[in-house]
C-alpha cells in the first residue's frame, strides 16, 4: 500500500452497530464525506470517500479495486506476500481499457477470480500536494466496485509481479479487522455491504 502512516482521522458521519456491520448516515446537504489524513514523506495527504454509481467522471483514475462477495456474503482479501497487509484486489487501468474491463482483468490476473456481476460503488479522492508521481498528479481518484464472484479459479502467478497472491474470504463483520483504512475504509465497506444487500443478488 502507498499510504503507510495514518496520522489523524476525523469522523464526519453518524455510525451505528447493527447486525455486525456499520450503517453510516452522511450529511449530504452539507457535502460532508468521510475523510482520512495520512503522512507521506512529511506531506499530509487527504483521502475522501465519495459514494457514487457514476464513476466515469472521476479522472484521472489511477486504481480500480473490487470488493468481491462470494455466495456466503463473505469478502475476499488478498496480499502479495505474507509480510504485507491484507487488501482488496485490483490494480491500475491500462490505456484504452474501460474501467470495468480493467477491474475484470486485474481480478483474474491477481487473485484468479472470474467475475459474475460488477456494480459501481464510489471513488476515493486523493489530494497529494507535491506528489512526485507526475502521472498521478496532486489530485486523482481510486475507483471502487462491488463484485459478485462467479468462480474462484486455481491460483496462478500474477504476470505483473511474478508472485502468487495469498487470498481468502472473511466474514463481513471481520473485514475492518483485516483492512484498516480508518474512516474512509469503514464507510466504503459499509456502503459495499449495503449495496450487496440491496441488490439481493442470487448467487
Amino acid at each position: 500500500m502507498l499510504l503507510q502512516e495514518l496520522i489523524e482521522v476525523y469522523p464526519e458521519y453518524e455510525q451505528q452497530r447493527k447486525y455486525g456491520w456499520f450503517l453510516l448516515k452522511y450529511d449530504m446537504s452539507l457535502k460532508k464525506y468521510p475523510k482520512s489524513f495520512y503522512k507521506i514523506k512529511g506531506v499530509t495527504v487527504t483521502m475522501t470517500w465519495i459514494k457514487d454509481d457514476n464513476l466515469e467522471k472521476y479522472k484521472p483514475a489511477t486504481q480500480v479495486y473490487g470488493i468481491v462477495f462470494n455466495k456466503k456474503g463473505e469478502i475476499l482479501v488478498a496480499r502479495e506476500k505474507s509480510t504485507e497487509k491484507w487488501q482488496i484486489p485490483g490494480g491500475k487501468p491500462e490505456k484504452g481499457e474501460s474501467i470495468e474491463n480493467s477491474l475484470r482483468r486485474e481480478l483474474e490476473e491477481e487473485v484468479d477470480v472470474k467475475v459474475k456481476n460488477v456494480f459501481p460503488l464510489g471513488a476515493q479522492k486523493v489530494e497529494f500536494p507535491g506528489n512526485s508521481n507526475k502521472a498521478e498528479g496532486e489530485l486523482y481518484y481510486q475507483l471502487r466496485f462491488v463484485v459478485i464472484l462467479d468462480k474462484l479459479l486455481p491460483q496462478t502467478i500474477d504476470p505483473a509481479s511474478g508472485n502468487t497472491w495469498e487470498r481468502k474470504f472473511v466474514k463481513i463483520e471481520q473485514i475492518t479487522d483485516y483492512i484498516k483504512w480508518g474512516e474512509i475504509g469503514n464507510a466504503m465497506f459499509s456502503d459495499a455491504i449495503s449495496l450487496w444487500k440491496k441488490k439481493n443478488i442470487p448467487v
